[in-house]
């Protein structure tokens, strides 16, 4: 029997797929060889290959990705705060406030998308084919 997928869950899938070459893309480009920018994009390469393929570990990965991402943000906000006055002369205010509410919004939307149980009771089918 065939897998089914929702449109959202290929879209999320193949979304995190593309980060992780894209940010492993770039991180190589700019030489940056640090652990967590390494191991992040790996993650998100496999995490939206298992997406793809109806795995609950993936799903439950992603969710505590997302959970921990925005605490981070959370937690980060008030430093960015701190900091505003140095991003607006280096021009970098908005690019920095889109970044932070792209990165927080994703994380939101990816929680409430991953907990509705039409989309629970795929991984559930996928994971017993």
């Amino acid at each position: 029997m065939e897998k089914r997928r929702s449109k959202g869950v290929i879209l999320w899938g193949y979304l995190f797929l593309f980060l992780g070459i894209g940010y492993g893309l770039i991180n190589a480009a700019r030489n940056i060889w640090r652990v967590d920018y390494i191991v992040l994009p790996i993650l998100f390469v496999v995490v939206g290959i298992g997406i793809l393929n109806l795995k609950n570990w993936a799903r439950l990965v992603l969710l505590t990705y997302s959970v921990l991402a925005i605490l981070v943000g959370i937690i980060n906000w008030s430093g960015f705060i701190q900091s505003i006055s140095e991003l607006s002369k280096e021009g970098l205010f908005v690019v920095a406030i889109a970044a932070f509410l792209i990165r927080f919004g994703m994380a939101v939307v990816a929680i409430i998308f991953f907990l509705r149980p039409s989309v629970k009771e795929q991984f559930k089918r996928g994971g017993k084919q």
